[in-house]
C-alpha cells in the first residue's frame, strides 16, 4: 500500500472533489502541516487529526464524527456547516475561525478554546465545555441546550449560559 501524503489528498479532491474524499477511521497524524488545506465537504468521521494543524483551513461542511482530535488546530479556518457528532476535542485551538451553523452535539471540547471565532446559530447540545473559552466570540443563535461547563469556562460578556440551557459541572 502507498503512503497516503497531503499531496495525494489534494490530488484525489482536484480529480472527484473534495466532497467525494473520504479519510474515514484513517491516521492523519503523521501527514504532517495541513494548514491551507482546501477540502470543503471532505468526510474525516472516526479518524485520528490529533495534534495536526488545519490553521486557514477551507473545509466548510466537513464532517469529523466520532473522530479524535485532541490538541488540532483550526485557527482562522473555514468550518461553516461542519460536524464534529461526538467527537474527542479537548485543548482544540478554534482562534478567529468561522464556525457557523457548525454541529458539536456531544462533543467533548474540555479546555478548547473559541476567542474570536464566528459561531453564529452554532450547536453545542449537550456538548462538554468545561474549560473552554469564548473570550470574545461572536454567539448570536447559539444552542447550547444540555451543553455542560463550569466555573472556569469563560463567555462573551453578557452572556449567562444557565439562561440558554447550558448546565452548569464543577465536578
Amino acid at each position: 500500500m502507498k503512503i497516503l501524503t497531503r499531496e495525494k489528498i489534494e490530488e484525489s479532491a482536484a480529480v472527484v472533489g473534495s466532497n467525494k474524499i473520504i479519510l474515514v477511521g484513517l491516521d492523519l497524524r503523521g501527514l504532517g502541516d495541513m494548514s491551507e488545506l482546501v477540502l470543503p465537504g471532505a468526510n474525516f468521521n472516526e479518524s485520528n487529526v490529533q495534534g495536526v494543524d488545519f490553521s486557514e483551513s477551507q473545509l466548510k461542511g466537513a464532517t469529523f464524527d466520532s473522530a479524535k482530535m485532541k490538541g488540532a488546530t483550526f485557527r482562522k479556518a473555514d468550518l461553516e456547516n461542519a460536524r464534529f457528532y461526538r467527537a474527542e476535542m479537548r485543548d482544540v485551538d478554534f482562534e478567529e475561525a468561522h464556525l457557523n451553523e457548525a454541529y458539536f452535539g456531544s462533543t467533548v471540547l474540555q479546555a478548547a478554546s473559541f476567542v474570536g471565532a464566528d459561531l453564529t446559530k452554532t450547536n453545542f447540545h449537550h456538548a462538554d465545555l468545561r474549560d473552554a473559552d469564548f473570550t470574545q466570540a461572536k454567539m448570536e443563535g447559539i444552542t447550547l441546550t444540555g451543553a455542560r461547563y463550569n466555573d472556569a469556562t469563560r463567555w462573551p460578556d453578557g452572556l449567562f449560559p444557565l439562561l440558554t440551557g447550558a448546565l452548569l459541572d464543577n465536578r
